[in-house]
């Protein structure tokens, strides 16, 4: 995805962008008047999630789907159920905790494996967001 701002308006690689309903991804490359952003559901993103419902944690990872996450990693023990709201977690500095990822969708026990098969259908309207918020720098 492209973006109307660039450097010259402080743009920087790696800085968060937000819709009015949640994350839509990270900007990976910048130039003067424009910058790309890589979307949330990219499968070369992993974003740091936590489950409102009971503090869970997590890393919510793209399948190159505009409706889809996946929660990686979650023992088949996780207290995972559709329908919890997951937010971002604030680990590893990269995007702010507190910020609207997905809703579970889908929660399976898959046999003879030790993980759950999660989906996570993003919060952000990914395909049809007109404006959006290039999140400015957390002050030291």
């Amino acid at each position: 995805m492209m973006l109307n701002q660039g450097r010259d308006k402080g743009v920087y690689i790696g800085q968060p962008v937000v819709d009015s309903n949640g994350l839509i991804g990270n900007i990976i490359s910048v130039n003067k008047f424009n910058s790309s952003l890589l979307l949330v559901t990219d499968p070369a993103n992993a974003v740091p999630v936590e489950n409102l419902r009971n503090g869970l944690r997590g890393i919510a990872i793209g399948i190159g789907e505009s409706d889809i996450l996946t929660l990686q990693h979650m023992p088949i023990t996780a207290d995972i159920k559709v329908g919890d709201k997951f937010v971002t977690s604030g680990l590893g500095g990269r995007y702010p905790k507190g910020y609207p990822i997905g809703i579970v969708s889908y929660v399976h026990d898959t046999k003879n494996r030790k993980f759950l098969d999660i989906s996570i259908k993003p919060s952000a309207n990914l395909e049809s967001s007109n404006i959006v918020l290039i999140l400015p720098k957390k002050a030291d």
